[in-house]
């Protein structure tokens, strides 16, 4: 698998994240100085897990991707959502840094759930403890 779906099923398996805490995932959840993921998960609950120094290159290289794709939409004027009013009161602002952005926003769960379960059953026809 490749691209953004193998990244994050990479980053699944890596740091034991469940999907919607992979897609969920964002960019001030990252610590890269002290390869640690802030993973925010069901009930409400916040735990930190390690992350893996051979994934940091490939999550580096992504936000980089979406960093210069957020800043030719800038450069287009594209970089905003429009709202109805009764949105607007009821949504907190956004930081535009992109500290808050999401690391993989447009993302389905049907191709790593597919890839999960796939790698599940082959892992159990082999002998191995499914990931």
């Amino acid at each position: 698998m490749d691209g953004v779906e193998g990244l994050v099923t990479r980053l699944m398996y890596g740091t034991g994240m469940r999907v919607n805490e992979a897609l969920g995932l964002r960019v001030q959840d990252l610590a890269f100085d002290r390869s640690e993921i802030t993973v925010h998960g069901k009930g409400n609950k916040v735990r930190r897990g390690p992350f893996p120094t051979k994934l940091q290159g490939a999550v580096r290289e992504h936000l980089e991707q979406r960093r210069k794709l957020y800043e030719a939409d800038k450069a287009k004027n594209m970089h905003e959502v429009y709202l109805p009013t009764r949105s607007i009161a009821s949504t907190p602002r956004r930081p535009t840094n992109g500290a808050g952005s999401s690391c993989f926003r447009r993302m389905t769960t049907r191709p790593i759930r597919a890839a999960v379960t796939s790698a599940g059953l082959i892992c159990t026809r082999f002998g191995f403890n499914a990931p």
